[in-house]
């Protein structure tokens, strides 16, 4: 009876020291868009306009500190445009979390084509030109090379600093889609074909030793 205590104590130990070393042996990023804007219930494209949050985005922003106002998050990343720092706002209130605007995280530079809708003749034929050539330029833009070097030269950084601790970074959804092509190690084909909605947030968990990490999402309501 005693060697069988003993083996489930063992068990028991080894158990809960597994739970430790997978609990403070992982780096955790919350990877969230910005609330909606009106551009984007119009389908216009938006790229470095600077838009803001309509009444829905605001909720979503609220939606998104409820949801995580309980993680033990280090650092908010958003971009210096004003639709993901609104988004951040809730917790600027509510919390000490430090929250630093980065231009590297700004959405990508859609040039001539910003501010026009999407289902647009000639908007439909310069996209179709950008993802079948990814060092396509919109002119005045950038293309999907331009912007992967951009932000993967930005998450190599801060992977590095915040190894083993939890951030959230608020972008948009293509720069998101370039992070989870840098994270995830995917082609810029696949990765331009991720759609993330105002109301989704990815939590990617990067632990040592692992070849891919792993990515679960949740809807906001």
């Amino acid at each position: 009876m005693r060697r069988v205590y003993k083996i489930l104590l063992l068990g028991l130990i080894t158990l809960t020291f597994l739970s430790y070393i997978f609990l403070y042996s992982q780096t955790k990023i919350f990877l969230a868009r910005h609330g909606q804007t009106d551009w984007n219930r119009e389908g216009r494209i938006q790229g470095w306009t600077d838009t803001e949050l309509n009444e829905l985005g605001k909720k979503q922003a609220q939606a998104l500190y409820n949801y995580l106002k309980r993680e033990n998050i280090k650092v908010i990343y958003t971009s210096t445009l004003k639709r993901t720092i609104q988004t951040a706002k809730p917790f600027t209130k509510k919390t000490s979390i430090p929250i630093q605007n980065i231009k590297e995280l700004r959405e990508m530079n859609m040039g001539i084509l910003q501010g026009h809708l999407n289902s647009e003749p000639e908007v439909r034929k310069e996209l179709n030109l950008m993802k079948k050539n990814l060092n396509y330029r919109v002119p005045k833009g950038e293309s999907y090379m331009d912007f992967y070097k951009r932000v993967s030269k930005f998450m190599e950084k801060i992977l590095k600093k915040h190894k083993n601790e939890t951030i959230l970074i608020i972008g948009h959804n293509g720069t998101n889609s370039m992070i989870l092509a840098y994270l995830l190690n995917i082609s810029l084909e696949k990765a331009i074909k991720i759609y993330q909605p105002n109301n989704l947030v990815f939590t990617i968990f990067l632990l040592p030793g692992q070849k891919s990490p792993t990515v679960v999402w949740k809807y906001l309501r």
